[in-house]
């Protein structure tokens, strides 16, 4: 709320009919959830600004504030690759994402259609069919043991990215960039990387049951 007692407020929806006013973006983006910024009078009874806030993917507003001027400043998170930006310090998704309902394409009983982001080729949209037991495999290799905590990486620290952003913002803090660490190669590794040619080391050696059990054969169809 601003010193005028106006009220600002941010959310996620799914409308496509969602009440707007003078809108910076005035349809849905095409994604599932879209963000929405709105501006409330001090009466509450009229729409001083309502607007959309995403893309292609899905996008939720999280929290908002406001300055003495009354612009608006929102939080939230984006999955579109086609986010609208201005003046972007990071204009491109970084590669992160996550699995939502937004995501599944379909269910025949047997095989679960899904759709999924190729960050290694810019981000194009592809789908792909697995079995249901497969995709449940794949999705519990993401749930953690107990007492275990992820850390993922989003904006300049996102991995897709990371080397180029830290050098810009070296650059930007006037900062010199920090040294590589020298890593140690075992002498006695022979094992060469197929790609960079350096050596490789053992970190675990699996028995042919542990690999059945770690990786089932199981085929699937990239349908993209």
């Amino acid at each position: 709320m601003d010193r005028s007692g106006n009220a600002y407020v941010t959310g996620f929806t799914l409308s496509t009919n969602f009440p707007t006013a003078n809108p910076l973006q005035p349809t849905h983006g095409g994604g599932s959830y879209d963000a929405f910024v709105v501006k409330l009078n001090a009466a509450g009874s009229a729409l001083t600004y309502s607007t959309y806030l995403g893309g292609n993917e899905i996008d939720q507003g999280l929290g908002i504030a406001v300055d003495g001027a009354g612009n608006a400043y929102v939080a939230g998170f984006t999955g579109s690759t086609n986010f609208p930006t201005a003046n972007p310090l990071l204009p491109t998704l970084g590669g992160g994402g996550f699995f939502g309902n937004h995501r599944l394409l379909s269910f025949d009983g047997n095989n679960i259609t899904f759709r999924w982001g190729d960050y290694a080729h810019g981000n194009k949209q592809k789908t792909m069919m697995v079995s249901a037991n497969e995709f449940i495999r794949r999705f519990l290799l993401h749930v953690l043991p107990k007492g275990f905590v992820r850390i993922r990486h989003f904006g300049f620290m996102a991995n897709s990215q990371r080397s180029a952003s830290m050098e810009l913002c070296h650059q930007l803090l006037a900062m010199a960039p920090a040294a590589p660490s020298e890593e140690v190669v075992p002498k006695n590794s022979t094992w060469l990387c197929s790609i960079c040619r350096a050596p490789m080391t053992v970190i675990q050696r699996l028995t042919p049951a542990q690999i059945a059990w770690r990786f089932p054969s199981q085929s699937f169809s990239d349908t993209s």
